[in-house]
């Protein structure tokens, strides 16, 4: 086996192929998410969210794989468990993130893996909703949104922040009303 294996490395040497796939025996997939939460993550606009859904992925029982053990077959598993507890938006979502957080492995820590994330169907996210608010609904929205005052240490005092708001859904609200009247 130590011979058959030597073999292969003077040849994966000779052809110029050879990837050393020693940091990825070194790093569990927890180790690359947690350097990405810390050394990526911070200079992106959803920083907060990254970090609270690298937290909730490293939970799983997929982090304890070697970086090299990471394949195909594991992340579908991953996946189908998954599926069993959120939705497929959600799991495209992590499923984004892992890929993101492999492929700057790859390409700017020398950790040579294939992106196993590639090798695997996404699910397939439904067709979004589509409802409109009953004409009671939309009067309590307007309501709600009617722009409330400061209480004296500065904190909101009930109603919307934004004074726009509710000029907004009023709008959409008397366009509704026009085009259902002129049909």
């Amino acid at each position: 086996d130590a011979e058959a294996w030597a073999r292969q490395l003077e040849h994966e040497l000779d052809r110029g192929v050879f990837l050393d796939r020693f940091e990825a025996d070194k790093y569990t997939l927890a180790d690359i998410l947690d350097r990405y939460a810390r050394e990526v993550s911070p200079t992106h606009k959803g920083h907060r969210n990254e970090t609270i859904c690298i937290g909730a992925l490293k939970r799983d029982s997929v982090c304890v794989y070697r970086a090299s053990a990471l394949s195909g077959k594991l992340m579908a598993e991953w996946r189908d468990r998954r599926l069993r507890s959120v939705g497929a938006s959600t799991v495209n979502r992590e499923l984004n993130l892992i890929s993101a957080a492999i492929n700057v492995a790859r390409k700017e820590w020398g950790i040579h893996i294939e992106n196993p994330v590639s090798l695997i169907r996404r699910p397939r996210v439904p067709n979004g909703r589509k409802r409109r608010l009953p004409p009671e609904e939309a009067q309590r929205l307007l309501e709600v949104l009617q722009t409330g005052g400061r209480r004296p240490n500065g904190t909101f005092d009930g109603g919307a922040r934004n004074h726009w708001l509710a000029p907004l859904v009023e709008d959409r609200k008397s366009t509704r009303l026009n085009s259902s009247h002129v049909a």
